[in-house]
């Protein structure tokens, strides 16, 4: 079966970048951020309206045991600076604010499709 143009089949491009991080999760949100501070270009696309996947909008947003390191106490310190209500949502907006002055792009309500 042949396509109904020359151009169905191919998916348009819409952003280039240096690094392109599928998902603003627990994961995600510090390789975004990483990313940018190292000064590639960088996009995030998540489904959800919020950074930081299982910490935030999973509302697991405290420690029990495990090492403290790596973005750890930046993301500890820059929540508590928000002084928030709500300390996941602090931490969403600490991963949305870090990301963003580092430079990254963030495509909320996005998913990944068509990656070269």
């Amino acid at each position: 079966m042949k396509p109904a143009s020359p151009k169905a089949d191919v998916i348009p491009v819409i952003a280039t970048c240096d690094v392109f991080v599928a998902g603003a999760g627990t994961g995600g949100a510090p390789a975004t951020i990483a990313a940018a501070r190292a000064g590639m270009k960088t996009i995030v696309c998540d489904p959800l309206y919020r950074m930081g996947g299982l910490m935030t909008d999973g509302v697991i947003d405290s420690y029990c045991f495990g090492l403290r390191i790596g973005f750890t106490p930046e993301i500890d310190a820059g929540v508590a600076a928000l002084r928030a209500d709500v300390h996941g949502i602090g931490k969403a907006e600490w991963f949305r604010r870090a990301a963003r002055e580092a430079g990254a792009e963030i495509w909320f309500g996005a998913l990944a499709v068509g990656l070269e």
